[in-house]
């Protein structure tokens, strides 16, 4: 189970849908064109959190003029593995788009949130998302496994 606090700041509007192999939850700011997301994929329990930035940094690649991405950090949380890193996307001449990134290795699912800019945030409110996707879980509901949920 995913344990996803409301996201910070004021002003999204939010959509959900289900396909075929994921869940998908938007948070987006119209006025700025910024976009907040969570993902579960069904076909992606087990899998490596590096593997996972590997291939989301291949595709980027293909799309971008110029593309940079670092590792902000890959640790344990309750028993699965994190990793988070963010990357720059350069459009065009004077377009970009700078995105967050956390992948979760689930045992059953993997759990992928983004929060994308246009251009370069402020480090104040890059911060306030590093700390707030820092804050974001996983649980088993199963009583038998070693990840239990919190008490709701």
């Amino acid at each position: 189970m995913l344990l996803l606090p409301a996201p910070p700041e004021t002003g999204w509007t939010t959509r959900s849908a289900s396909l075929a192999n994921e869940e998908i939850a938007e948070w987006m700011k119209p006025e700025t064109g910024d976009v907040a997301a969570a993902r579960i994929l069904r076909d992606k329990g087990q899998y490596p959190a590096s593997r996972y930035k590997e291939t989301t940094d291949s595709q980027a690649k293909s799309t971008c003029r110029s593309y940079g991405s670092r590792d902000l950090g890959s640790n344990m949380v309750n028993g699965y593995q994190h990793g988070m890193w963010i990357a720059e996307c350069v459009l065009d001449v004077d377009k970009s788009i700078t995105v967050l990134h956390l992948f979760i290795t689930g045992r059953d699912y993997g759990y992928y949130l983004t929060r994308k800019w246009r251009g370069t945030p402020a480090r104040e409110m890059l911060e306030l998302w590093v700390n707030y996707f820092s804050s974001v879980s996983v649980c088993d509901t199963r009583q038998e496994r070693g990840s239990p949920c919190p008490a709701l």
